[in-house]
Protein backbone atom coordinates (compact mmCIF):
# COMPACT_ATOMS: atom_id res chain seq x y z
CA UNK A 1 0.00 0.00 0.00
CA UNK A 2 0.78 3.85 -0.56
CA UNK A 3 2.47 5.62 1.74
CA UNK A 4 0.76 8.61 1.04
CA UNK A 5 -3.87 9.04 1.59
CA UNK A 6 -5.28 7.45 -1.03
CA UNK A 7 -8.70 6.40 -2.48
CA UNK A 8 -8.66 2.30 -3.33
CA UNK A 9 -11.06 2.17 -6.77
CA UNK A 10 -12.47 -1.67 -7.40
CA UNK A 11 -15.04 -1.87 -10.08
CA UNK A 12 -16.33 -4.76 -11.64
CA UNK A 13 -19.83 -5.45 -12.43
CA UNK A 14 -21.46 -5.95 -15.64
CA UNK A 15 -23.30 -2.60 -15.55
CA UNK A 16 -20.16 -0.90 -14.83
CA UNK A 17 -17.88 -1.90 -16.70
CA UNK A 18 -18.60 0.15 -19.74
CA UNK A 19 -16.37 3.13 -21.20
CA UNK A 20 -18.96 5.38 -20.29
CA UNK A 21 -19.54 4.54 -16.41
CA UNK A 22 -15.50 4.08 -16.37
CA UNK A 23 -15.30 7.88 -18.08
CA UNK A 24 -17.92 9.12 -15.68
CA UNK A 25 -15.73 7.78 -12.47
CA UNK A 26 -12.37 9.54 -13.57
CA UNK A 27 -14.15 12.72 -13.96
CA UNK A 28 -15.39 12.84 -10.49
CA UNK A 29 -11.87 11.33 -9.37
CA UNK A 30 -10.23 13.84 -11.23
CA UNK A 31 -11.22 17.02 -8.40
CA UNK A 32 -10.01 14.68 -5.80
CA UNK A 33 -7.11 15.72 -3.54
CA UNK A 34 -5.34 12.17 -2.50
CA UNK A 35 -3.92 8.97 -5.02
CA UNK A 36 -6.18 6.70 -6.25
CA UNK A 37 -5.17 3.24 -6.68
CA UNK A 38 -7.62 1.56 -8.64
CA UNK A 39 -7.75 -2.63 -8.66
CA UNK A 40 -8.12 -3.78 -12.26
CA UNK A 41 -10.38 -7.50 -12.38
CA UNK A 42 -11.12 -9.11 -15.72
CA UNK A 43 -13.65 -7.30 -17.12
CA UNK A 44 -11.68 -4.04 -16.63
CA UNK A 45 -8.28 -4.65 -17.97
CA UNK A 46 -9.62 -2.70 -21.70
CA UNK A 47 -10.02 0.33 -19.24
CA UNK A 48 -6.51 0.42 -17.94
CA UNK A 49 -5.48 2.77 -20.81
CA UNK A 50 -8.70 5.10 -20.74
CA UNK A 51 -8.12 5.02 -16.79
CA UNK A 52 -4.49 6.00 -17.31
CA UNK A 53 -5.14 9.04 -19.96
CA UNK A 54 -8.15 10.45 -17.87
CA UNK A 55 -7.25 10.04 -14.34
CA UNK A 56 -3.28 10.05 -13.01
CA UNK A 57 -3.88 6.92 -11.00
CA UNK A 58 -1.75 3.88 -9.73
CA UNK A 59 -3.56 0.92 -11.91
CA UNK A 60 -2.97 -2.93 -10.82
CA UNK A 61 -3.80 -6.10 -11.88
CA UNK A 62 -6.49 -7.59 -9.42
CA UNK A 63 -5.08 -8.48 -6.28
CA UNK A 64 -4.77 -12.12 -4.20
CA UNK A 65 -7.47 -11.34 -1.03
CA UNK A 66 -4.81 -10.88 1.12
CA UNK A 67 -2.96 -8.12 -0.50
CA UNK A 68 -6.57 -6.60 -1.42
CA UNK A 69 -7.03 -6.62 2.36
CA UNK A 70 -3.94 -5.04 2.72
CA UNK A 71 -4.95 -2.24 0.58
CA UNK A 72 -8.40 -1.90 2.30
CA UNK A 73 -7.22 -1.93 5.48
CA UNK A 74 -4.69 1.46 4.55
CA UNK A 75 -7.44 3.33 2.36
CA UNK A 76 -8.64 6.70 3.45
CA UNK A 77 -11.60 6.06 0.99
CA UNK A 78 -13.15 2.43 -0.91
CA UNK A 79 -15.50 3.04 -4.54
CA UNK A 80 -16.64 0.04 -4.99
CA UNK A 81 -19.35 -2.15 -6.65
CA UNK A 82 -18.07 -5.51 -5.07
CA UNK A 83 -20.00 -6.83 -1.80
CA UNK A 84 -16.96 -8.45 -0.38
CA UNK A 85 -15.27 -5.08 -0.16
CA UNK A 86 -18.39 -3.42 1.30
CA UNK A 87 -18.42 -5.80 4.32
CA UNK A 88 -14.19 -6.20 4.84
CA UNK A 89 -14.32 -1.92 4.53
CA UNK A 90 -17.35 -1.82 6.88
CA UNK A 91 -15.35 -3.87 9.73
CA UNK A 92 -12.22 -2.05 9.19
CA UNK A 93 -14.31 1.79 9.87
CA UNK A 94 -13.53 2.79 6.36
CA UNK A 95 -15.69 4.87 4.43
CA UNK A 96 -17.23 3.34 1.71
CA UNK A 97 -19.01 4.42 -1.73
CA UNK A 98 -20.86 1.63 -3.17
CA UNK A 99 -22.04 1.93 -6.71
CA UNK A 100 -24.18 -0.44 -6.98
CA UNK A 101 -27.85 -1.07 -6.94
CA UNK A 102 -30.48 0.11 -4.72
CA UNK A 103 -30.71 -3.19 -3.38
CA UNK A 104 -27.41 -4.64 -2.07
CA UNK A 105 -26.77 -3.49 1.81
CA UNK A 106 -29.71 -1.00 2.18
CA UNK A 107 -29.11 -1.04 5.60
CA UNK A 108 -25.59 0.38 5.66
CA UNK A 109 -26.91 3.10 3.43
CA UNK A 110 -30.17 3.99 5.92
CA UNK A 111 -28.20 4.05 8.74
CA UNK A 112 -25.49 6.30 6.99
CA UNK A 113 -22.54 3.87 7.56
CA UNK A 114 -21.65 3.77 3.55
CA UNK A 115 -23.03 5.78 0.52
CA UNK A 116 -24.43 4.73 -2.39
CA UNK A 117 -23.47 6.72 -5.74
CA UNK A 118 -24.88 5.83 -9.63
CA UNK A 119 -21.90 5.68 -12.04
CA UNK A 120 -22.68 9.21 -12.63
CA UNK A 121 -19.89 11.93 -12.37
CA UNK A 122 -23.07 14.60 -10.43
CA UNK A 123 -23.56 11.29 -8.18
CA UNK A 124 -19.99 10.20 -7.84
CA UNK A 125 -18.43 13.76 -7.04
CA UNK A 126 -21.38 14.46 -4.64
CA UNK A 127 -20.45 11.21 -2.93
CA UNK A 128 -16.85 12.00 -2.78
CA UNK A 129 -17.48 15.50 -1.54
CA UNK A 130 -19.84 14.39 1.21
CA UNK A 131 -17.91 11.15 2.01
CA UNK A 132 -16.75 12.67 5.16
CA UNK A 133 -20.58 12.78 6.70
CA UNK A 134 -20.68 9.05 6.81
CA UNK A 135 -20.75 7.48 9.89
CA UNK A 136 -18.61 4.86 8.80
CA UNK A 137 -16.51 4.04 12.48
CA UNK A 138 -19.82 2.78 13.23
CA UNK A 139 -20.13 0.18 10.79
CA UNK A 140 -18.43 -2.67 12.53
CA UNK A 141 -20.83 -2.71 15.50
CA UNK A 142 -23.33 -2.56 13.17
CA UNK A 143 -22.26 -6.42 11.34
CA UNK A 144 -21.35 -7.61 15.01
CA UNK A 145 -24.61 -6.73 15.83
CA UNK A 146 -26.19 -8.76 12.92
CA UNK A 147 -27.43 -12.24 13.78
CA UNK A 148 -25.56 -15.28 12.65
CA UNK A 149 -22.22 -13.62 11.28
CA UNK A 150 -20.72 -13.39 14.31
CA UNK A 151 -18.08 -16.00 13.12
CA UNK A 152 -17.47 -14.97 9.92
CA UNK A 153 -16.84 -11.80 11.60
CA UNK A 154 -14.28 -12.81 14.25
CA UNK A 155 -12.44 -14.59 11.76
CA UNK A 156 -12.30 -12.03 9.24
CA UNK A 157 -11.35 -9.35 12.11
CA UNK A 158 -8.60 -11.78 13.40
CA UNK A 159 -6.67 -11.84 10.21
CA UNK A 160 -7.09 -8.23 9.21
CA UNK A 161 -5.15 -7.53 12.45
CA UNK A 162 -2.56 -9.63 11.11
CA UNK A 163 -2.34 -8.00 7.82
Amino acid sequence: PSKNPYCLVSIHRPQNCNMESISELCKALKGFNKEVIWILHPRTKKFKDQIKKELNAQVILSQKHEEALKLLKYADLIITDSGGFVREGTLLKKPIIVCHEQGMWAELVENNIIMRADMTHISLTYAINNYSKLNYKNGKNFFIAENGKQMFLKTISDFLQRV
